[in-house]
């Protein structure tokens, strides 16, 4: 998205009080420079927001210092974002929103496109996530949503003309999640998606229902990659967390690719030459099926390292960077594997603790003490937090579970 942002000195300035932070400013047209009301301004991945007045004023204040995506939307025009890092000067600011075309670029999909119901479900599980608390999450305007898979490449794509809006009854959130981009590749296994969340609180009912958004709260964050970076950024590291250096290496027991290729192929031809002679035909499929097992062994083997047993390992002293490079294996014993992530990767799930991998790309990670991170494209997770990373679990970014 492209910034429409500008400092201003139209407004009085606001003082920080000590650990907070405040920013002000005014939502304009970009064309004509005239106020737009009632627009929404607020900080990605969280539930720091509010609206601009009349006037397109706003004002934000009582979050905590870090980096954040800051989000403005309304209806008509082009939602636009920039980033901003507090603590910073408290000049105001102006943002410019952009109408939207008249005549909007229309997606281009097959001749033979049709909306299936199936293709829904198929987008909500994977967006939403197949865990817990995926029951208790709805999409609320499903109508504007469109799903559909790609024959040629095997592909489900899917876009929203709005905002997705889901109510998660299990965390008591409302989410409104702008979708900017998701489809999950049958042919590669490989998904995608993006977007900016914005989240809203939803009212309990009573005290046991408060109590029980709490408490699922506090799940879904520990072992996520939200609670690995407060423990690092804050130096507490976490005896819940065991984490050691992963390496690949090549598999001895698995002969070279065009031995294997060359065994399976010499054996497949016997087994059928000789396919009604029993007793030839015995020594042939066994070796054939004796090479096609070695030939479905990996050809690297995953080797733990060494222990990492303080944050100092991974990051710079300042605590802010993560400069380790590679992949990490992260074993959380705070919780248990869902019973849903088991049944999926059996022989690989292990029940009494959550395993994941966490690949770190040259360049490092820059990590604020409000959980925002960046860059996102190096840091690539694997196992448990991969899965359990859906919209069913997701967290504003601000939240830190209370004792």
């Amino acid at each position: 998205m492209r910034s429409f942002f500008t400092l201003t000195c139209l407004f009085a300035t606001y003082s920080l009080a000590s650990g907070q932070n405040s920013l002000a400013g005014q939502v304009l047209d970009s064309a004509t420079r005239q106020p737009i009301g009632f627009a929404n301004v607020y900080f990605a991945n969280t539930s720091i927001g509010t609206v601009s007045n009349d006037k397109g004023e706003f004002l934000i204040q009582g979050f905590a210092s870090g980096k954040y995506d800051l989000t403005v939307s309304f209806v008509g025009y082009r939602t636009t974002q920039g980033v901003l890092t507090f603590p910073r000067t408290a000049q105001p600011i102006i943002v410019l929103l952009t109408a939207e075309s008249t005549q909007l670029d229309e997606l281009v999909v097959k001749p033979d496109f049709s909306q299936k119901a199936s293709d829904l479900r198929q987008f909500e599980k994977f967006f939403i996530g197949d865990n817990s608390n995926a029951s208790k999450c709805k999409i609320v305007n499903e109508d504007e949503v469109v799903a559909y898979q790609d024959d040629d490449t095997h592909a489900l794509i899917t876009f929203a003309r709005t905002p997705v809006e889901i109510i998660n009854e299990a965390l008591g959130y409302r989410i409104f999640y702008e979708l900017q981009d998701f489809e999950v590749n049958f042919s590669t296994q490989t998904q995608r998606y993006s977007g900016t969340p914005r989240f809203e609180e939803l009212t309990p009912k009573n005290i046991a229902q408060k109590r029980r958004w709490e408490d699922e709260r506090k799940r879904a964050y520990n072992g996520s990659f939200n609670h690995l970076i407060y423990c690092l950024r804050s130096g507490t590291f976490d005896s819940s967390f065991a984490m050691y250096e992963l390496h690949q290496r090549p598999n001895r027991q698995r002969p070279p690719e065009e031995i294997l290729k060359k065994k399976v192929a010499y054996w497949r031809s016997k087994f059928r030459a000789n396919l009604r002679t029993t007793a030839s035909n015995s020594v042939a499929r066994d070796s054939m099926q004796y090479y096609v097992k070695l030939y479905n062994q990996p050809m690297v083997v995953d080797s733990l390292g060494r222990r990492i047993t303080n944050a100092g390992e991974l990051l710079n002293e300042t605590r802010d960077r993560i400069t380790y490079t590679g992949t990490l294996y992260i074993i959380y014993t705070g919780e248990k594997e869902e019973a849903a992530y088991i049944k999926l990767n059996r022989g690989k799930a292990h029940g009494h603790e959550q395993h994941s991998i966490i690949q770190i790309k040259p360049g490092g990670v820059n990590i604020y003490e409000n959980g925002y991170f960046e860059p996102i494209s190096n840091v690539f997770f694997d196992g448990y937090m991969m899965w359990s990373d859906r919209i069913s679990n997701l967290l504003p970014r601000e939240y830190i579970p209370g004792p």
